[in-house]
């Protein structure tokens, strides 16, 4: 199972961080590839991402799980996706607690894949870990200037 992780250290506090990381309608400011955000409701949202070859592909996420303040998951839809014929799940997880010069801010990514696209596991989780990093740096560079 690919799985990546980046950590980082901000000096911004843990709300603000939290109310800027925590609410999808941003992510097309820090997340790469992601042009645009449609809410669905407070527990859905589909994420359009642009592929290598242009074309902007739609994502859809529900919330899995919540602890207000601290941590989000977001597992993706992939029942009727082209994703579902590689892809068993994955989820995406944003952990942020308070530190002594501001906030540390945990991204990480877990995906299980499924029959042959498990042959590039590896493939896969250098790419999660070069999302994650953009992610990281994008983040600090919006909210730590």
């Amino acid at each position: 199972m690919p799985s990546a992780r980046c950590q980082i250290e901000l000096n911004v506090p843990a709300e603000k961080v939290w109310a800027y990381a925590a609410d999808p309608s941003r992510l097309p400011r820090w997340w790469p590839a992601v042009e645009r955000v449609d809410r669905t409701d407070d527990e859905s949202y589909t994420r359009w991402v642009m592929s290598p070859r242009g074309r902007a592909v739609p994502m859809a996420f529900r919330l899995a799980d919540l602890e207000s303040g601290h941590k989000v998951c977001w597992q993706q839809e992939l029942a009727g996706t082209a994703f579902a014929r590689s892809v068993k799940s994955s989820e995406e997880t944003i952990k942020v607690v308070a530190s002594a010069s501001g906030s540390t801010v945990d991204l990480s990514i877990r995906r299980r894949l499924k029959g042959t696209a498990r042959l590039g596991s590896i493939l896969v989780h250098r790419g999660q870990r070069r999302e994650l990093n953009a992610a990281a740096e994008n983040l600090k560079a919006n909210l730590d200037g």
